[in-house]
């Protein structure tokens, strides 16, 4: 599996899928139930495998910064959290159609039943441009939170975190509920496209299977 990672990251592509597989490598990496005891280590580790270490120490530098402020994403969920990193999951929309993915970071609290989904994004934007990035990415995590609040029944909250500008963007759970209203009443091809992101920065993390489509062809 060590091999797999490293060959992705290693292997030709552009900067910035580069960048964005060693980003996501790396923060996969971090124990965030233990505070962060060993996080620079690890991060001094990592970073010799990273396409552009002078961007990296940057942005570990502006996590951290967010880690130390009063609006950290780590404790937004609260006290004794359940952590869950790369976290995949496969959801049935309905009777002919389901959504796989795979959620950057979730945070799970079960005494309060809340949960945090946190997609990374690592696509250079200028400081200004962080509403520009919410609206760009909000079909992908309405898809992602109305997955999440089905399954496990819990009150989420959904959020982007912009490595290059150090900005933690969350969003409000009405324009979340009207984005998926919306996006469920596209046809199929629409519906992916617009919940796939910005596939330059990381692979693929969301699949649309119609299954009455497959049913038919078997």
């Amino acid at each position: 599996m060590e091999t797999e990672r490293l060959t992705a990251i290693t292997s030709p592509a552009s900067p910035a899928l580069r960048y964005g597989l060693w980003w996501h490598d790396f923060v996969q990496r971090l124990r965030w139930n233990n505070g962060s005891d060993g996080w620079n280590d690890l991060f001094e580790e990592h970073r010799k495998l990273s396409p552009d270490p002078a961007r990296s120490l940057r942005e570990w530098k502006l996590l951290l910064n967010h880690l130390s402020g009063t609006d950290d994403f780590h404790k937004f969920a609260g006290d004794e959290l359940i952590t869950h990193s790369e976290l995949p999951f496969l959801w049935r929309l309905d009777q002919g159609r389901c959504l796989e993915g795979v959620v950057d970071l979730a945070l799970f609290n079960s005494a309060t039943r809340k949960c945090l989904i946190l997609d990374w994004k690592t696509a250079r934007v200028p400081p200004d441009s962080t509403e520009r990035l919410h609206a760009r990415y909000r079909p992908q995590l309405a898809a992602y939170w109305q997955a999440v609040r089905e399954m496990t029944q819990m009150e989420v909250e959904a959020a982007i975190y912009s490595t290059s500008t150090g900005a933690f963007l969350l969003y409000k759970q009405e324009e979340l509920a009207q984005e998926w209203t919306r996006l469920k009443a596209l046809p199929p091809e629409q519906l992916f496209s617009e919940m796939a992101g910005d596939q330059a920065e990381t692979p693929m993390q969301l699949e649309f299977f119609d299954l009455s489509n497959r049913a038919r062809r078997g």
